[in-house]
């Protein structure tokens, strides 16, 4: 088991929380921890998948080009 020390500025709104939906401290910062590692790990396979495209030579779409598409399909 790891030990954390929080900054006050950390500590307070974790309790505030705590204290507004019943839960515990540890089971807050356990899922925001698991949340942390969850959206690092995106962040990894997302740049994994952009290094693979890089790789292959292909020509992107245009942000334009690909916003008038989606407008056009959800009739906005």
């Amino acid at each position: 088991m790891t030990t954390i020390a929080l900054p006050v500025e950390f500590e307070e709104p974790f309790q505030n929380l705590a204290l507004e939906t019943g839960r515990s401290l540890d089971d807050l910062m356990r899922e925001a921890m698991a949340n942390y590692l969850g959206d690092m790990a995106d962040t990894d396979e997302a740049n994994r998948c952009y290094q693979e495209f890089r790789k292959c030579g292909e020509p992107g779409i245009p942000w334009e080009q690909v916003k008038t598409e989606m407008d056009r399909k959800h009739g906005l």
